[in-house]
């Protein structure tokens, strides 16, 4: 999880628009909602984790960000088991399946994002 959490905050760096417009897809939020978590402070990383976390425990995920910032020290594993989240619980499991799902996805885009840019061979006559 903490790979592809590193690697969303690079590719944040490249890309931020992308990203975001895939929150406001995945999430039903909007830009206006992650350009104000950025600007308190939180990285991509975080806003995802607040987002996957909220729509796990049907919580508001201004709730989720407050937890953040009262106990981001202790990690996103705290932060989730005091939303209500338990380790080894079936949230717990599918909060770990869409952080891994989602990076699966953003390795395919890249990867599929490279073809064609190649110096090839090109047709031949």
């Amino acid at each position: 999880m903490d790979a592809f959490l590193t690697k969303l905050n690079t590719d944040a760096k490249t890309d931020l628009s992308k990203i975001k417009n895939n929150f406001v897809s995945a999430y039903s939020t909007t830009t206006n909602k992650i350009d104000g978590l950025l600007n308190k402070g939180m990285t991509i990383a975080d806003i995802f984790m607040s987002f996957e976390i909220a729509a796990l425990t049907k919580k508001n995920v201004d709730d989720v960000v407050k937890n953040y910032e009262t106990n981001k020290q202790k990690g996103w594993g705290a932060i989730a088991k005091e939303m209500g989240i338990k380790p080894g619980s079936e949230e717990f499991h599918a909060l770990k399946g869409n952080t891994k799902k989602a990076s699966e996805n953003s390795k395919a885009k890249s990867e599929n994002g490279n073809k064609g840019k190649g110096k090839g061979q090109g047709k031949k006559n």
